[in-house]
């Protein structure tokens, strides 16, 4: 219905997801395995996207973030993020001017991007801002094939391969419908990867496809030369989308600082040989493949961020997509001229639309995108006659031919890149009489007097005020209601996403579930394992102190095989065994293996209280610490007041003598010689003592 794709489960064919919320789940393990980490829940994100997303994939990205409580505050170009993180790696190339190429091929497509880094001016007034300190980064050109990639290379071996074995009398598989060619193709498929990985270091492999027919395995081996030329083809592609991006930006490949060769099918000796013949020099390989696009989109966060400081770049990205619109009436008719409204522009970017109308119309927004052009969405603007009597503009006070009404619609890009509208108005510019106040000088005649002074002239000696009109314009603004409805692929509507929120909702409980059942199906197994090996079964001094007899041992142990069989070889290696049934089996050994455990450690250590086999290490570690702490501290306490009360010089007692009240007393002072001789002495005693 919406235009989207559906995926189906073979295990409940009634159950289906559309791609919206398989991307919901996927942002949502993200968000989950974060919190898991690192402690907090994020509810904002940076995604890196390929160059070529369309207008409806980032929307449909943006769409179920927010079905997951997620706001994405950014989308991101993948080979702008690596940029982003080389240029700090660089740490801002010293105030140089500097240009670099990413080139990055994943499993299905492959990218590169030219930049140019240059140094931020500094300011006239105030601080730069940290955030902008390092300079700024400015995209020249990104070209993309989508045809390209490390999936295309494993179908050039699995063509060669299916030909060697169909030579030796083994069925195509490749064209393959039924259950068994799709299983047979997926085995191919990975053999070949497997085969391109290994042949990036080494000259052969022996490879070995399974299942290729029923109950038949294909051997064979395949070398680097004849993969290498069957392939031919996509490694020259390699080097003429470089040349392509090269030429776009205007930048002679001999002023490229870095040619960063980047993405998991970027490592074949092939490619490398052939990037190094065109660009007289081998391509450079400094940035980690799978870190660089991260860590890119953390910087571009932090960024973003209102709590954190980092020194970065400005960055000066802009959406490939062509964007366009017409104005027609509501009912669709009489569509005008159409006109451009975004072409290469940056992300964040705003574009006011005026309209001369006085009844409602619609804008249509179109996008091109690989050189065709489709209907993006569509905006109704309606409540124009009502607003256009609301401010005067139907009978206006004044006729003047200044008057004029006209609706101002503001269209942006935001930093998802997609195109939405923001505000509209209708705007009345209108004429009307405004008193003044003027100085008027004696003997000054005034043609406009007031009513107040309806005499021709005004013979005052002194200066007077005047009232007078003048004719001046005025403007009045009021919203208009402005609809967007995006076409096909059409987005969730509510309901859609409420009927979405409650299945994720249900997979949660249900991953919970799952969770909390292998994780009691894991104590059990552990606490079995404790048992025999280190608890009562496996611990000699519980026999020898008399805790437990023979018979009561060969009881417990009997048990403890039976609940290992059990979890092993019974109901407890069945998926339909519930936490309950693990937290039971787990409760029964426990009543009868703690007391003896229990009963063993009060022996061996009287003052140790009942606890729990698990948390007596934990007890008996942190109460040694505790006492070491403790003792450490009265030790260095002491031996500071020993210390202290040892280098103390002792007092001379002095007799009293009576004097006088009317005499005074005199103390002597030494000069600073003699102070700073008897301070050393001091503390040279001291040392001594000490």
């Amino acid at each position: 219905r919406r235009g989207t794709i559906d995926v189906k489960c073979f295990s409940n064919p009634d159950t289906q997801y559309s791609s919206d919320e398989l991307l919901a789940m996927l942002i949502q393990y993200c968000r989950d395995t974060t919190h898991k980490d690192a402690g907090t829940k994020p509810n904002e994100a940076v995604i890196t996207i390929p160059h070529t997303s369309d207008m409806w994939q980032r929307n449909a990205l943006v769409q179920a973030a927010q079905m997951v409580g997620v706001r994405i505050s950014s989308l991101m170009h993948s080979t702008t993020a690596a940029a982003l993180q080389f240029g700090i790696q660089n740490r801002g190339f010293e105030n140089n001017t500097v240009y670099i190429a990413v080139f990055d091929m994943g499993s299905v497509a492959a990218e590169v991007g030219i930049y140019k880094f240059r140094p931020t001016e500094a300011p006239k007034e105030g601080r730069m801002k940290l955030a902008v300190s390092l300079g700024t980064i400015e995209t020249l050109a990104i070209e993309s094939d989508e045809t390209l990639g490390g999936r295309m290379f494993d179908s050039c071996i699995a063509e060669m391969l299916q030909e060697e074995f169909i030579a030796q009398g083994f069925p195509e598989v490749l064209s393959g419908k039924t259950l068994q060619q799709r299983k047979a193709v997926f085995s191919l498929m990975r053999a070949a990867n497997k085969a391109r990985e290994i042949l990036s270091a080494n000259q052969h492999t022996p490879l070995t496809v399974e299942g290729v027919a029923p109950d038949r395995d294909f051997h064979t081996t395949v070398t680097r030369q004849a993969f290498e030329a069957r392939c031919d083809g996509l490694f020259k592609k390699v080097v003429s989308l470089v040349d392509k991006a090269i030429k776009s930006s205007g930048v002679d490949a001999k002023d490229l600082m870095n040619v960063e060769m980047m993405g998991g099918a970027g490592r074949m000796p092939r490619m490398l040989t052939d990037m190094a013949e065109y660009l007289g020099r081998a391509p450079d390989r400094t940035m980690n493949s799978d870190e660089a696009n991260v860590f890119g989109g953390i910087y571009k966060a932090a960024q973003l961020s209102a709590h954190v400081r980092v020194k970065s770049f400005a960055i000066n990205d802009y959406v490939a997509d062509k964007v366009t619109f017409d104005i027609s009436k509501p009912d669709g008719t009489g569509f005008g001229a159409r006109r451009e409204l975004f072409m290469k522009a940056p992300f964040g970017a705003k574009r006011s639309i005026t309209v001369n109308r006085t009844d409602d119309f619609l804008i249509r927004v179109f996008v091109e995108a690989g050189g065709v052009e489709k209907l993006f969405s569509t905006v109704n603007i309606s409540g124009v006659q009502a607003a256009a009597t609301l401010l005067g503009a139907v009978e206006p006070l004044i006729a003047h031919p200044n008057n004029s009404f006209a609706i101002r619609v503001e269209a942006k890009l935001t930093h998802a890149g997609v195109v939405v509208v923001d505000e509209a108005e209708a705007r009345f510019r209108f004429a009307y009489n405004k008193t003044k106040k003027v100085k008027v000088q004696a003997n000054e005649t005034i043609a406009n007097a007031s009513s107040d002074n309806k005499t021709e002239a005004n013979q005052t000696e002194a200066a007077t005020m005047l009232n007078t009109t003048v004719m001046a314009m005025k403007r009045k603004v009021t919203p208009l209601v402005a609809e967007t409805s995006i076409s096909a692929p059409l987005p969730m509507d509510s309901e859609e996403i409420v009927a979405a929120k409650a299945t994720m909702l249900a997979i949660d409980k249900l991953e919970a579930l799952k969770r909390a059942t292998a994780t009691a199906k894991n104590d059990l197994e552990s606490y079995i394992q404790w048992l025999k090996y280190d608890g009562v079964l496996g611990t000699d001094e519980v026999k020898e102190l008399g805790v437990i007899t023979a018979e009561e041992e060969e009881s417990l142990r009997a048990l403890a095989m039976a609940s290992q069989e059990w979890l092993e070889d019974g109901e407890g290696q069945s998926e339909e065994c519930t936490m309950e049934q693990f937290k039971a089996k787990t409760a029964e050994l426990k009543k009868v293996a703690n007391p003896f455990w229990v009963a063993y450690q009060e022996l061996k250590n009287p003052k140790v209280e009942e606890v729990a086999p698990e948390a007596e290490v934990a007890n008996e570690t942190e109460d040694a610490t505790k006492t070491s702490k403790k003792a450490k501290k009265d030790t260095k306490k002491e031996t500071k007041k020993e210390a202290k009360k040892e280098a103390e010089p002792k007092k001379e007692t002095k007799k009293a003598k009576a004097t006088p009240k009317s005499s005074k007393s005199f103390k002597t002072k030494g000069t600073k010689d003699d102070k700073k001789a008897k301070s050393k002495s001091k503390s040279q005693d001291a040392d001594e003592e000490l």
